[in-house]
């Protein structure tokens, strides 16, 4: 409706001078199944008053002016262009760029990662969408190059819903003291705590249910907060689990960032990553 919406600042606003309610429509699409996310600001105005006959209201009335504002993106930067793998390493025949994605193609039957050499980053924010498909996939941070395509240290799970909000230690051998506490280091709606020893303490914030219910087929978007001891990540802007991580022989400040393809059909895509960084980095 004239007059009733207008372009502020980036934002979608409504003026808050029209006296009957209506609507702005969007006229892209009429979808079905979809996640449709967006940020708002409540805004309390004071209108003039009014008249109303030889009177004149004493007391004004209070609107409410919403604000549809954008994702704030300062300081990220895409290491990721939509149309190429430069500077991401890979295994020959397991990764590609298909309309505008970095596609696991789900020909390899062994385990691999595709490796982000843009630096090693140690307090940084990243941010991406992933839309699964099939298999077995994860995000890796600050975790250690071990050569030909294998990465140790921290995964973020990417797989069926119900397997949501894990974090992983990646290729750490059963047979290690730690594979009990740091295989499974926090699942969904749990914050962990590892000592510089390895004792490792766990706190359900959140039910799993009420959690992984936010991660929906299709295109998702995923965060993970790097800062300090602390990993958080997060799915369509809600915490799944946090892990504060001081383990004095396992733990990590820094490493590379890798995406990985657990082999035997994998199917997964990752497109709009980008990185922030919150300290300075030797690179």
């Amino acid at each position: 409706m004239k007059g009733a919406w207008e372009v502020v600042n980036g934002s979608l606003s409504c003026t808050g001078k029209e006296e009957v309610r209506n609507w702005i429509i969007w006229r892209g699409a009429t979808p079905s199944d979809f996640v449709l996310r967006l940020e708002f600001n409540s805004v309390k105005k004071l209108r003039p008053p009014k008249e109303t006959g030889s009177h004149r209201e004493r007391t004004p009335r209070k609107v409410k002016r919403v604000v549809l504002a954008p994702l704030d993106e300062t300081g990220f930067t895409s290491i990721f262009d939509g149309k190429s793998l430069d500077q991401w390493d890979h295994m020959k025949g397991a990764w590609e760029v298909v309309n505008g994605s970095l596609s696991c193609t789900g020909k390899e039957e062994v385990r691999n990662w595709i490796i982000w050499r843009g630096a090693t980053p140690s307090d940084f924010v990243l941010r991406l969408e992933f839309n699964y498909k099939a298999g077995n996939s994860g995000v890796q941070v600050r975790s250690d190059d071990l050569g030909k395509h294998q990465v140790f240290g921290y995964q973020v799970e990417i797989a069926a819903q119900n397997k949501m909000g894990l974090w992983h230690h990646s290729l750490l051998t059963k047979g290690d003291p730690a594979h009990a506490a740091r295989f499974f280091m926090a699942t969904v709606g749990q914050e962990v705590t590892i000592t510089a020893d390895g004792k490792k303490t766990s706190k359900q914030v959140a039910t799993k249910e009420k959690i992984v219910a936010h991660c929906r087929e299709g295109w998702n978007t995923m965060e993970i907060i790097a800062e300090g001891n602390t990993l958080t990540q997060k799915i369509n802007g809600v915490i799944f689990s946090k892990v504060s991580d001081d383990d004095s022989r396992l733990s990590r400040r820094k490493g590379v960032i890798a995406l990985q393809d657990h082999g035997k059909g994998c199917l997964v895509e990752f497109r709009n990553i980008r990185i922030k960084k919150l300290s300075r980095d030797e690179e």
